[in-house]
C-alpha cells in the first residue's frame, strides 16, 4: 500500500536526492503521523517534461554518430592484412557526425572479445548538418595501433564510437550529452 508521495517537479537533467522522514501523506496517518516500522520500496517515475521546459531533451537528441567504418590497415608487406587474431595492426576508423555545432569530444575505445578494454583513442570532431550528402573531406579518420592477441572464432572484438555535444553553454546543467555507436 502506498504510503507516501513525493513530487519533484521541472528539475533539470542531473542527480538528485531526498530525505523521507518516514511521515504517511496518502492514506489516512496514525495518530504519530508516521508509517509503521518495516520494509519500503521506493519507486521513480519520470513524467515527460512540459512543452518548451525540457530543451535540453531536444538539443540532447541533437548529436548523431553517423555511419561509421573500422577496418585494418595492410603493412608494407602484405597484399591484403590478416583478420585473424593473434595479430597486430593499425586500424583505420571513418565516422560522421551530424549536428549544427562541432562535437566537444570524440572518444573510440576498443574491446576484446571477454569485452575488456584493449584501447582507447581521441577522436576528432569535425560534423555536418543532418540531411546534408558528406563529401570525402567531411569524414573523421583516426588512425591507431592495436593488439587483437584473443582468439575471435566467432566472437568479435568491439569499437564504441563515444561522441560529446558542443551544446555545453546551452544546458541547464552545463554538462555535454554524449551519443554513442558502435
Amino acid at each position: 500500500m502506498k504510503v507516501y508521495e513525493e513530487w519533484l517537479e521541472q528539475l533539470a537533467p542531473g542527480s538528485y536526492s531526498f530525505t523521507w522522514d518516514g511521515r504517511v501523506n496518502v492514506v489516512p496517518p496514525p495518530p504519530d503521523g508516521l508509517a509503521e516500522a518495516g520494509l519500503y520500496v521506493f519507486d521513480d517515475e519520470v513524467i515527460g517534461a512540459a512543452p518548451g521546459y525540457d530543451e535540453d531533451g531536444i538539443r540532447s537528441k541533437a548529436l548523431k554518430v553517423g555511419e561509421h567504418k573500422v577496418y585494418l590497415l595492410a603493412t608494407p608487406w602484405q597484399q591484403q592484412p590478416s583478420f585473424r587474431a593473434p595479430s597486430s595492426h593499425t586500424v583505420r576508423a571513418e565516422y560522421l557526425l551530424h549536428d549544427n555545432v562541432p562535437a566537444s569530444a570524440v572518444v573510440i575505445d576498443v574491446y576484446d572479445p571477454d569485452f575488456l578494454k584493449i584501447a582507447s583513442v581521441n577522436g576528432t570532431t569535425k560534423t555536418l548538418p543532418e540531411g546534408v550528402m558528406p563529401q570525402p573531406e567531411d569524414w573523421n579518420v583516426v588512425e591507431f595501433f592495436a593488439s587483437l592477441l584473443k582468439s575471435t572464432r566467432f566472437i568479435p572484438y568491439t569499437f564504441v564510437h563515444w561522441a560529446w555535444n558542443g551544446h555545453i553553454d546551452a544546458y541547464k546543467n552545463h554538462s555535454p550529452k554524449t551519443a554513442f555507436n558502435n
